[in-house]
């Protein structure tokens, strides 16, 4: 049992209240360990004694603290500088929570009972540190506010013109103004709001006035650049100050405000500016200015319409530069392109951060002069529609067949078609596209003069991912073809040595299916040389007994072979030729001079083909005429072969354009495309899609159904009102649509699906 005496509040606080004062006003001389236990143990068995006075006692140490505290003012208030005033202020402050704080610690379990039974009475009563702030906030900060704030500020500017300060005041004296934001329903919670108050507003508005005066002053002087990057540092250092000595939360309001100041308020000269860096090209700059302009709002639209004009005018005049060159080589006018796209593709990554929105403004301006511009617009055959599809489907055949346009490495390749499938997206006729090049691969497919399969595969991958499935069905059924076509010929090769058939020259056969393949059916008979005939028999009897019920349409207008000449002055001359060309060749293995007449009549070539066929002929001289206008030709008119053939090259290519009746002509497959090919193409599909939604929507509005159909075909063309309504006409004709009545029997503006 402890029969220690008690002791009276006097007794305690003669034991306490020196010690208390050398806490608060040099603890810094320290306090050993034997003395804080002694105080603390006092504090303790006093607060536990039955006869404790322990609001008095907690009332002589708050007003111990008070009482420090206006010592404290006092000597602040003499200072004759704020500056001094500040380092004073700073310095007792962080003296001030270190003996609080130790204060605390001593009284430690009043606060833990008595103070927590009190406030759920009196919320006037708060532990001992935490009334340590509400002492400093009232009788230290509140009467100081206005000179400390003005010190800080002072502190600040200096800094923002690169003189030396002492940044650790500022970080001081900050945390102080934010702890002192204290909130009395949670007192270990604080609210920031002295902060804000009492240094947060005037700080920004110290910062508007002066970077309007300094940002007003320097772009006036050293223009939009150097501008920018003066801005650009400014951002930084500040950036940098809230991390050294500001409130984190301070931020945010900062830069809203600097952004403000700084950009927005000079947005129209920076956007004055913009045209002539891209001129100049100066991606630094470019870049710089984008970043400053995205942090504030609608600041990159004028930059962004800005640059859809540029661009759009650059293009245009680029092609108006070489338009006649152009228009005749399908390869410099995609390169021009070409250029143009990666250029500003590059500007984009590199000075906009690949933006999409400068993404869409390149796509809007690429969309327009890519479809309109000097070459697409000059004179020349508009039969064919749209030339810009045309140019690059050509453009695209240049570089996979076999010649000086081809491009033979891979990694090239692959980013030369990366950019081709780039331009086609600008196409607004994605179908001439598809008519076009499908008619050109099947060219060079049928001709064996494609440089690459792999790359061929590559590109139709690429056309696949850009459109779609079905946009390149065709293409891909065509390469699907050839791969079978292959192994038909391995199979017939095989089929011939079990039957030990013997064939009369080489023979190699090309399958292809109808509905794929870009081929028109011959416009004439032919009757061909018995020894080709003879292996086409044989074909016939290895096809149909392999392939039960399908049929073999023949195209020799689109067939070639390879014949040896007569031998002239020593030489043989292999002559590359169309199966019609062969036909007529091989008659003159009879005799030296035949008629126009018995070629036709041996041949039974109608007139047209046949003239294309020994013009061709007659133009490599292998055979000569009496009569050189064609449009003089006869039946009598005498066809003989030259004895004289001269060449350097030993074979011939024979199968080359001619000109029949004022129009160019050729043996084989050809690229072009008519105006009436091309509508009767977009009749077709917009008859399916009309059907296909139709059929799943049962009925539809006029408006409704012009909408969705014009949704459906726009990935290939766009469609005009008037072609629609003429196919929906016809599909109500072909009893696949009719128009809904009302109860008297009126026509409506709507279609019901006929099952």
């Amino acid at each position: 049992m402890n029969n220690r005496p008690q002791k009276t509040l006097e007794e305690t606080w003669s034991e306490c209240e020196g010690p208390f004062n050398s806490v608060l006003t040099k603890l810094i001389e320290g306090l050993d360990r034997k003395k804080y236990m002694s105080l603390y143990t006092t504090v303790f068995q006093y607060i536990c004694s039955p006869l404790a006075e322990t609001e008095e006692l907690y009332n002589r140490v708050v007003n111990l603290l008070k009482k420090r505290a206006g010592e404290l003012v006092k000597v602040a208030t003499s200072k004759s500088s704020d500056e001094e005033l500040l380092d004073f202020f700073c310095k007792q402050w962080n003296e001030w929570i270190l003996a609080c704080k130790v204060l605390d610690h001593i009284m430690a379990y009043m606060n833990r009972t008595w103070v927590k039974n009190q406030r759920q009475s009196n919320t006037q009563i708060y532990e001992i540190i935490m009334m340590s702030d509400i002492t400093w906030r009232d009788s230290m900060f509140t009467p100081l506010k206005g000179r400390l704030t003005s010190a800080l500020l002072a502190l600040i500017e200096r800094d923002r013109n690169a003189e030396p300060i002492n940044a650790q005041l500022i970080r001081d004296c900050t945390q102080c103004y934010a702890r002192l934001g204290l909130n009395p329903e949670n007192p270990k919670d604080t609210t920031l709001d002295v902060y804000r108050e009492h240094f947060e507003a005037d700080f920004l508005n110290a910062t508007e006035i002066y970077y309007t005066i300094e940002s007003t002053a320097f772009v006036e002087a050293n223009g939009v650049c150097n501008y920018m990057q003066k801005v650009e540092r400014r951002l930084d250092e500040e950036e940098g100050r809230v991390k050294r000595f500001l409130h984190p939360t301070t931020r945010d309001a900062l830069i809203t405000k600097l952004d403000q100041v700084l950009i927005e308020k000079h947005k129209e000269a920076i956007w004055a500016k913009f045209h002539e860096l891209l001129v100049e090209d100066k991606l630094a700059d470019l870049g710089l200015m984008y970043t400053l302009l995205s942090r504030i709002k609608d600041g990159l639209e004028p930059l962004k319409t800005q640059f859809e004009a540029y661009v759009k005018s650059v293009g245009q005049d680029e092609i108006l530069k070489d338009a006649k060159n152009a228009a005749e080589k399908p390869n410099l006018f995609v390169e021009i392109l070409l250029r143009i796209f990666r250029k500003y593709t590059d500007t984009i990554k590199t000075a906009f951060k690949g933006d999409v929105g400068f993404v869409a403004s390149m796509d809007k301006a690429f969309r327009d002069f890519v479809n309109n511009n000097a070459v697409v617009d000059s004179e020349g055959d508009k039969s064919t529609g749209s030339k810009a599809p045309h140019i690059l489907a050509k453009y695209c055949d240049l570089i996979l067949k076999k010649g000086p346009g081809n491009i033979s490495d891979e990694n090239q390749m692959e980013a030369t078609q990366n950019d081709v499938v780039s331009l086609f997206k600008y196409l607004s006729d994605k179908d001439v596209f598809m008519m076009v090049y499908s008619k050109l691969l099947s060219k060079r497919l049928i001709n064996d003069i494609s440089a690459s399969e792999d790359a061929e595969n590559a590109m139709i991958v690429k056309l696949k991912s850009a459109q779609g499935f079905e946009y390149c069905m065709k293409l891909q059924r065509m390469i699907q073809d050839m791969a079978v076509s292959k192994d038909i010929n391995n199979d017939f090769q095989q089929f011939c040595t079990d039957k030990e058939i013997k064939l009369p020259c080489a023979f190699n056969i090309f399958v292809l299916a109808t509905g794929s393949w870009p081929l028109q059916a011959p416009n004439s008979h032919f009757n061909p040389p018995d020894e080709l005939a003879r292996a086409i028999d044989a074909f016939k009897r290895f096809y149909e007994s392999k392939y039960q019920g399908r049929k073999l349409t023949y195209l020799h207008h689109l067939s070639r072979a390879d014949v040896d000449n007569k031998a002239v002055r020593g030489k043989v001359f292999k002559l590359a030729v169309s199966t019609y060309q062969m036909g007529v060749v091989v008659l003159f293995n009879s005799g030296n001079e035949l008629s126009k007449k018995e070629i036709q009549e041996s041949t039974m070539l109608q007139d047209n083909p046949l003239k294309v066929a020994l013009l061709g002929l007659i133009k490599n001289k292998i055979i000569e005429t009496n009569v050189e206008d064609v449009k003089q030709w006869t039946d009598d008119t005498k066809f003989t072969v030259n004895a004289k053939l001269a060449n350097k090259k030993l074979k011939i290519n024979c199968n080359v354009p001619v000109v029949v009746d004022d129009k160019a002509a050729v043996s084989g497959v050809t690229s072009d495309v008519s105006k009436q090919e091309i509508e009767q193409d977009r009749v077709f599909k917009l008859r399916a899609a009309i059907v296909r939604i139709m059929k799943a929507r049962k009925t539809m509005s006029h408006n409704e159904l012009v909408s969705e159909a014009t949704l459906q075909v726009n990935k290939w063309f766009a469609p005009r009102i008037t072609t629609i309504k003429k196919v929906i006409e016809y599909l109500i004709d072909q009893d696949y649509l009719k128009r809904t009545q009302d109860e008297n029997n009126q026509a409506l503006k709507k279609y019901e699906y006929v099952a």
